[in-house]
């Protein structure tokens, strides 16, 4: 499969730099282990698993927005967060 940037930053939005983030001290996990673990892939295996149909544009949204919401009370990196649209825009995808 030829993965060109488009392609990466098109299927992944912003979980690469969810992943990214690390996690807040003291923050309580509440996303189940799958979810933990797809934070942990790069974006390029993001889009493979994803065009494989292994996981889908959902989880990996899923995946984002929760780890977002574990780290943004420590970090503050994010002005505003447009999750509903994400969460469109991936189960548009997922067609």
């Amino acid at each position: 499969m030829d993965l060109d940037r488009r392609s990466v930053l098109k299927a992944t939005g912003a979980t690469a730099l969810a992943a990214a983030l690390p996690l807040a001290a003291g923050a309580q996990t509440r996303a189940g282990s799958g979810l933990k673990d797809l934070n942990r892939l790069d974006a390029c295996e993001l889009v493979k698993r994803v065009a494989q149909r292994e996981i889908s544009p959902v989880e990996v949204i899923d995946a984002a927005l929760t780890r977002l919401d574990e780290t943004h009370p420590a970090i503050n990196a994010f002005t505003a967060v447009d999750a509903e649209g994400a969460c469109c825009k991936a189960g548009s995808n997922a067609r």
